[in-house]
C-alpha cells in the first residue's frame, strides 16, 4: 500500500485538473470563458481517498467553488470506477480548446460507507483528469488501493 499511496499523493496530482474554453452563442454572438476543475490536496489514509473539489469558471457568471471530498475505498464499486468525458452543462456549449475528462467513482450501497462532500452524502465522486491516458493511470492507481482496501475485486 506504501507504493500506491506514495504515488497517489505526489505524482497523481499533476494529472487531476482539467482546463478549457466554453463557448455559447448568445443573442447572435458567442461567448467564451475559460473553466478550470481540479483536484488538490490528494490523501490516501485508512483506506480513505481525500481530496479538495475546486470548480473555477471566469466569463459571463465566474463561479468558485470548492468541496472536501472523502472517499471510502473498501466501499467502492471497483467496476464502477471509469474515465469518461465530463458533461458539459448548460447544453449548447462548445469547447473550443482543452478537453474535459474525470474519473468517476461509486460506491456499492452501505450504510455506514458512503462518499462524502462537505460532510453530505454523495452517490459519487469525479476527479478531473488532464486527458484519457492520464485518466487510464488514476483508475489502474485507485483500483488498485480499493482492492488493497478489501473492496471485492470486479469480475470484469
Amino acid at each position: 500500500m506504501a507504493v500506491t499511496k506514495d504515488w497517489i499523493e505526489k505524482e497523481m496530482p499533476s494529472l487531476t485538473h482539467g482546463f478549457w474554453v466554453d463557448e455559447k452563442e448568445l443573442a447572435g454572438s458567442w461567448v467564451s470563458w475559460n473553466e478550470r476543475h481540479e483536484a488538490t490536496d490528494l490523501r490516501l489514509q485508512d483506506c480513505e481517498l481525500t481530496y479538495t473539489e475546486h470548480d473555477n469558471a471566469t466569463g459571463i457568471a465566474p463561479i468558485s467553488e470548492y468541496g472536501l471530498i472523502r472517499v471510502p475505498l473498501k466501499a467502492v464499486d471497483v467496476g464502477s470506477i471509469q474515465v469518461q468525458e465530463m458533461p458539459l452543462s448548460p447544453p449548447g456549449h462548445v469547447v473550443r480548446h482543452g478537453h474535459p475528462y474525470q474519473v468517476k467513482l461509486t460506491t456499492r450501497s452501505t450504510a455506514d460507507q458512503v462518499i462524502t462532500r462537505d460532510g453530505q452524502q454523495a452517490w459519487l465522486a469525479v476527479i478531473p483528469v488532464v486527458d484519457q491516458p492520464a485518466g487510464e493511470r488514476v483508475v489502474r492507481a485507485i483500483r488498485h488501493a480499493a482492492e488493497l482496501c478489501g473492496a471485492p475485486m470486479s469480475p470484469f
